[in-house]
């Protein structure tokens, strides 16, 4: 077992025992507040401005004991089991919190471990902004393009429906000459047109009726002469016997 290691181990069976430094902000640099994008990335970094001091460990925490990730030295440290898919080692003590949250926002805590010094502590302040300009119009560019597809086929689909409607309109319209023809004409046309045999049936029996009309005008006619006549032989046979 290397000799860092056991100090490491021995240091931290010690840490209970071993004094906070009340004067940290001197010794532990931080970013102080930091902000960052929701759904985005960002990594913690703590520097210790003692040069004479041996890091034994270094550890992250929510600032309520909520222990999130243990450095034993640069090269060897580990991500408690349930903050592994959220949580990443970075370089120089730091982590990287992953797809940033609303619950990721608060307070976050480094320990340095040192020695002969005791533990010294940083802290720091996360807060999440809006998304950017840029990532917002990508993360909807999906939805943009579905509602630009669905605008033109509901385009094309009135156009349609309108030439539909215009066409059928130009099929059922009546010119202005037809509809000035008197309907008795028309329907005498339409009908001879129609039906040739009728037409013909019916001028045969205007002629017969005219040919029984004029039938008995000559027999009324005959008649009237023979009265006539018989009128002027009474009137004779009268004038003779009066003779």
């Amino acid at each position: 077992m290397g000799y860092p290691l056991l100090l490491g181990q021995l240091l931290w069976h010690m840490a209970p025992l071993l004094p906070v430094s009340g004067d940290t902000t001197e010794k532990i640099l931080t970013a102080g507040n930091v902000s960052a994008i929701e759904n985005s990335n960002i990594t913690l970094q703590c520097s210790l401005s003692l040069t004479n001091a041996i890091v034994s460990q270094v550890n992250w925490n929510r600032c309520n004991k909520v222990m999130l990730a243990v450095y034993l030295s640069k090269d060897k440290a580990r991500v408690q089991p349930a903050f592994t898919e959220k949580i990443s080692l970075a370089a120089e003590y730091g982590i990287t919190i992953h797809l940033l949250g609303v619950n990721d926002t608060g307070d976050y805590c480094c320990e340095f471990h040192t020695f002969p010094y005791g533990i010294y502590e940083g802290r720091m302040f996360l807060e999440l902004t809006g998304a950017s300009e840029e990532t917002t119009f990508w993360k909807n560019l999906p939805y943009i393009i579905i509602s630009l597809i669905l605008g033109v086929l509901l385009l094309v689909c009135f156009i349609v429906w309108i030439l539909r409607r215009k066409k059928q309109t130009q099929k059922i319209h009546v010119p202005p000459h037809v509809l000035q023809k008197t309907p008795s004409s028309s329907s005498g046309k339409d009908c001879s047109s129609q039906n040739p045999t009728t037409g013909s049936s019916a001028e045969a029996s205007v002629a017969s009726a005219s040919s029984v009309g004029a039938q008995e005008e000559s027999d009324d006619g005959h008649d009237y002469f023979n009265v006539l006549r018989y009128k002027s032989h009474s009137s004779s046979s009268t004038v003779v016997q009066m003779g």
